[in-house]
């Protein structure tokens, strides 16, 4: 039996160990019953906890105490409470903004009018905000060329060589000195040559290598800085101006008379020789890197040389210079170009003197009739020959209006002679070496001057002996020069001492006293100047007693707080002045009507 059972449990070990399991599962297993009652705890629990933990927030909230002061809690007005109902009115469509209108453009011609105005440093960098700003900055940088501001004209003119576009922008074109020699014999040519709106040219000197090619006859201003022209050079120049009808101005600043035709002077045009002809025409080649290659121009060629019948013929014809207005020239060309011209503005440069061959009256009868401003530069050639050509002047061009003289003989010589021109307007002295005084353009505070203060009792002032003096000479030199030209408005001496008669348009104040050629010099004076001694007792002269004497002329000086420190002069009341020469005294003068004035007699 045993072995029987053995055998077995040996043979079923499966249904043995389930049977096992299943045992165990049913011992370990809880009962319905004891889950039932364990969810039911569990239940309880939760429940208690939950009521403790309403509880405890009741009794927080009752801990805080609500202010005082509040009115009623919305729990009082609960059970009132209603619902309204709110008519808002319908909101209108939505429409998108009006996009803002294009600004339009500025016009390119008012761009470069504004961008002139600018410092020319400051024109490239504009010229990156947009097209017509670049367009305008051009027309700035590359209309008006002066190669005095170019720190290196070589390279331009190379530029400009490959830039039609810009040459054609250039209107005024100023070359105060010639480049290099390659430069000057390939490059500026072709550059001229493409310059087609070119209205103003001021070259070193007349090269008829450089403007031969030159195609464009709308050129208005010229200028030539030569020293000396030979007789070859100057039939170059008249052939080469025959044709420019449209030329106003021709000047010829440094050109001087030269007795000597042969010599041919540094300056002058290079003469046009068969190696200058190659090289004008000669291609590019590896040893020039900077030269472009381009066509060669067509060289003219060789100009004859005339006789003296085609020479005569030359200058008489209709075509050279026209509408000629301002001429600028030594005598021999004054006498060539200006009859049968409408010139009004006349500069000559006199350089030789009347022993050598000048011959004023033969020079200013070429003049025309319609010169009304004439300008006299003597070089070096004496006082005899300045007065000779002014007096010649005062007969043959009696209608001037302006007179500019310029030499070494000084006004006491000039202004002996000018008081015959009865129609003169302006009259400017000047000695070699001073600044040009601009008399076209009057300044601000001459169009329209400040009023003057009116006159109290000024304190004492004193200048050095020798400036008084020296303004006292030219005052009356002023005088002299007023009463014998009526129609004289303006006078410049050549220490730049300016008178300048009164304008009628602005009324004087009612202070100050109105008193003939009561006029002002724009002189500046030193009052670095010690002290002066103490006055004398004063003398009060009644108005009765004062007898004006135009000779006899003073100054006063202007001790309002002005800025300018101006002179104003006025005649002498005094009839003692005669007898106090090299002797300061303070007169204190009553006068009627005007209070009392300070006057310094010398």
């Amino acid at each position: 039996m045993f072995l029987q059972r053995r055998h077995t449990a040996t043979a079923s070990p499966v249904k043995t160990g389930g049977r096992l399991m299943k045992r165990m599962s049913t011992m370990f297993k809880p009962s319905q019953w004891v889950v039932e009652r364990v969810g039911a705890v569990l239940v309880e629990e939760d429940e208690e906890k939950i009521k403790v933990s309403v509880s405890s927030s009741q009794s927080s909230m009752d801990d805080i105490r609500r202010p005082s002061g509040l009115g009623p809690t919305i729990e009082e007005h609960a059970s009132v409470m209603r619902a309204y109902r709110v008519q808002v009115p319908p909101l209108p469509p939505y429409r998108p903004p009006k996009p803002m209108p294009e600004i339009p453009p500025l016009p390119v011609e008012v761009l470069t009018f504004i961008l002139s105005l600018l410092p020319r440093t400051s024109v490239p960098a504009l010229a990156l905000l947009s097209r017509n700003f670049l367009s305008a900055a051009q027309a700035v940088l590359y209309g008006d060329l002066d190669m005095r501001d170019v720190r290196n004209p070589d390279t331009l003119w190379i530029f400009l060589v490959t830039r039609r576009d810009l040459t054609s922008l250039t209107h005024t074109l100023r070359v105060p000195a010639w480049p290099s020699a390659q430069t000057r014999a390939y490059l500026i040519p072709r550059v001229l040559a493409r310059m087609d709106n070119l209205r103003s040219l001021s070259l070193p000197s007349f090269d008829l290598h450089i403007l031969r090619h030159h195609s464009a006859f709308g050129l208005r201003h010229i200028e030539f800085e030569n020293t000396r022209l030979s007789g070859q050079a100057e039939i170059e120049l008249l052939t080469w101006l025959d044709g420019q009808t449209n030329v106003v101005s021709l000047r010829f600043p440094f050109l001087l008379d030269d007795d000597e035709d042969d010599a041919s002077p540094p300056n002058t045009p290079l003469p046009v020789t068969p190696t200058r002809t190659r090289l004008l025409s000669a291609p590019t080649t590896p040893s020039q890197p900077f030269l472009f290659p381009m066509p060669p121009l067509s060289p003219l060629p060789p100009t004859p040389t005339p006789t003296q019948d085609t020479f005569t013929f030359t200058h008489t014809e209709a075509t050279l210079l026209p509408n000629l207005a301002t001429l600028h020239a030594p005598p021999h060309l004054i006498i060539l170009l200006a009859p049968s011209r409408p010139l009004i503005d006349a500069t000559i440069t006199i350089s030789t003197p009347i022993y050598a061959g000048f011959r004023p009256t033969t020079t200013l009868e070429s003049l025309p009739q319609s010169v009304r401003r004439l300008n006299l530069v003597f070089k070096s050639v004496g006082k005899r020959t300045e007065e000779k050509t002014l007096r010649s002047a005062n007969v043959v061009c009696p209608a001037i209006e302006e007179l500019e003289v310029e030499g070494e003989g000084g006004d006491e010589c000039w202004c002996s002679i000018v008081p015959h021109f009865k129609s003169l307007r302006v009259i400017v002295m000047r000695k070699p070496g001073m600044a040009q005084v601009k008399t076209t353009k009057e300044e601000l505070d001459e169009r329209f001057p400040l009023p003057k203060r009116a006159r109290t009792r000024s304190t004492s002032s004193t200048i050095s002996h020798s400036g008084h003096s020296m303004v006292v000479s030219e005052r009356a030199r002023a005088a002299r020069l007023a009463n014998a030209c009526p129609a004289l408005q303006h006078v410049v001496f050549p220490n730049g001492v300016q008178w300048r008669r009164p304008s009628p348009s602005f009324p004087r104040s009612r202070s100050t006293p109105s008193l003939p050629l009561d006029d002002l010099f724009v002189k500046k004076i030193n009052r670095d100047v010690p002290p002066p001694p103490p006055p004398p007792p004063r003398k009060v002269v009644p108005l009765m007693e004062q007898r004006f004497m135009m000779a006899e002329q003073c100054f006063d000086l202007n001790e309002s707080d002005d800025d300018d420190d101006s002179l104003f002069f006025k005649p002498s009341p005094s009839r003692q002045s005669i007898s106090m020469q090299r002797c300061h005294e303070q007169v204190q003068v009553q006068v009627q009507g005007a209070g009392k004035m300070v006057m310094t007699l010398v």
